[in-house]
């Protein structure tokens, strides 16, 4: 039993691949989207029930945006001047995978705050809400102990950032997390959940608003002369032929 408050945090890298449209989905297509996924016996071993403060919760998602920055308004010169030259000035990315997808919670970001560091205080989650029995969104109370369910993964990082205690061994923060395995696979979730159905984005679910911004997070990369636009829906092409697996 996992509880009612229970809350599902995921991080982006380990989300691996994505769906190509107008196909039908086969699980190496879902396998291919969840790290060290793709045989039953291993799966079963990645997911992971913890008990943590709304706090802890919080500093999690402060610790997942912790390397993004807001944009800056690009001007017209340095817009055309990125067609033809190799951009060295971009926002920083996600490129560590650390930003963290939610269910059962909503939160929304302001970059304008302070990033956060083990021991500092961090205000760039705001409004962070957590989904009751009733299923409504009320405010998470920072004491409050609620049931997670995520990877190790996270965990060990959250970890050695020092997010429950600088220099805190991993075993350590397992007995306190009271860490327990989830031994299902994330893959036969979303199979079973998926089953059957047409996964038209625009139909299949209402935006969900879990997660909003006050400000743009990332630029959006530009297009350069050089690069084919239109080389990669081969690519995705060709590496789904079953030849090609």
């Amino acid at each position: 039993d996992l509880g009612d408050d229970i809350v599902v945090m995921t991080h982006s890298g380990g989300i691996r691949d994505q769906i190509v449209a107008g196909k039908e989905i086969n699980r190496l297509d879902l396998a291919n989207l969840i790290m060290n996924a793709g045989k039953r016996e291993g799966e079963i071993k990645e997911l992971v029930n913890v008990r943590m403060t709304g706090d802890q919760i919080r500093q999690g998602l402060e610790y997942g945006i912790r390397d993004l920055h807001p944009a800056v308004k690009p001007s017209f010169g340095s817009r055309l001047k990125s067609l033809f030259v190799e951009r060295t000035d971009d926002v920083k990315q996600d490129l560590s995978g650390n930003f963290v997808q939610v269910s059962g919670l909503k939160y929304s970001i302001d970059l304008h705050g302070k990033p956060w560091t083990a021991n500092d205080l961090s205000s760039r989650i705001t409004n962070l809400r957590i989904q009751n029995s009733a299923g409504e969104y009320v405010p998470i109370d920072p004491a409050q102990t609620y049931s997670v369910v995520t990877r190790q993964h996270p965990v060990h990082k959250w970890t050695k950032a020092g997010m429950f205690g600088v220099d805190k061994p991993f075993e350590q923060v397992q007995q306190e997390l009271q860490m327990r395995k989830v031994e299902v696979s994330q893959v036969d979730l979303i199979a079973n959940f998926i089953q059957g159905k047409n996964i038209d984005p625009k139909t299949f679910s209402n935006v969900e608003g879990r997660i909003t911004t006050a400000n743009v997070a990332v630029k959006p990369l530009p297009v350069r002369v050089g690069v084919s636009v239109f080389a990669q829906p081969m690519v995705r092409t060709v590496e789904h032929q079953p030849e090609n697996r």
